[in-house]
Parts: C-alpha cells; structure tokens; sequence
C-alpha cells in the first residue's frame, strides 16, 4: 500500500492511496472531504464511486469517522499521556517504545524519530489482533491530489 498525504488550503487532509488485494489494486483519493473508490471491479464508463463524508447515509457516517481516525494529526493524540521511552539511537534516529496508548490497553507501539527535524520516520504496532508497520518518507516532496473528472462519477447515494 502506498499513500500521500497533504493539507490541503482549508486546512483538512487530502490523501491519494492505493492498495492490492487478491492481485487487483483498488484506488482512494480524499479531496476536500469526499472519497473516491475506483475499484478493480468498476463498472466501465465511470470508474470511479464518490461517498460524500458529511452525507447522512451509514457508508458517509463510518467514511467519516474512518477519515477522523486516518488523520495522521488526530491520530497522534492518542499517544498524549503515553508512556515513551527512548531503546535506540542510530544515524541520528531514536527509536521510542511506547506503552499506556489511550484507549488501547496491550498495545505495543515502537516510533523512530529523525532528531534533527522531530519527524517520524517509522512506526510498528502490534495488537492480538494483527500488526501495522508504517514508514514516512519524502517530507517536502511535491503531492498533486485531484478529483477525477465529473464524467468519470458515479455518486453513492
């Protein structure tokens, strides 16, 4: 899987991802608060579904509230009040173990920091029920996010 990210100038989080699954790729791009799907099995002519994220429907409500919880800037306030504790530093990277991560009790979270800049660099986490492992890289580099064209649409109602 492979993300970017960007703020967009209303100050909310643009995101263009993509993904495989059973050897097919499935498209994402938040754009201003809509989601587009383009999915392996799209019907031909109009790719692309868009799930208004303020709308009324059950999939805008759990789209929303997926969005909250993707934003890397909400994301990390899960952390405050975790205990940190530095296991490693290495080529001007600390690794942090974190434990105590609200509202995830046995969680175990390891962060490596750039020192120079404060930017994370890596972060693993391991639950019961799976693990994650997320890599940042090209801080600064230059992200185009973009609606598909209207023609390319159909809207889920």
């Amino acid at each position: 899987m492979v993300t970017e990210f960007l703020t967009n100038s209303a100050g909310q989080m643009d995101l263009k991802m993509s993904m495989g699954a059973a050897g097919e790729t499935m498209e994402v791009l938040l754009v201003s608060g809509t989601m587009y799907v383009k999915m392996p099995t799209a019907k031909a002519g109009k790719p692309w579904l868009r799930i208004d994220s303020n709308g009324s429907s059950p999939i805008a409500q759990q789209l929303k509230k997926s969005l909250d919880d993707a934003d890397p800037r909400r994301a990390s306030k899960a952390y405050d009040g975790a205990t940190v504790t530095l296991v490693g530093n290495s080529g001007g990277i600390s690794q942090y173990q974190l434990s105590g991560v609200a509202g995830a009790p046995g969680v175990q979270t390891l962060m490596w920091i750039e020192d120079a800049t404060g930017r994370p660099q890596r972060i693993t986490t391991q639950t019961a029920e799976g693990s994650a492992d997320i890599t940042f890289s090209d801080w600064g580099a230059p992200v185009t996010i973009a609606a598909p064209a209207a023609d390319q649409v159909t809207d889920l109602k």
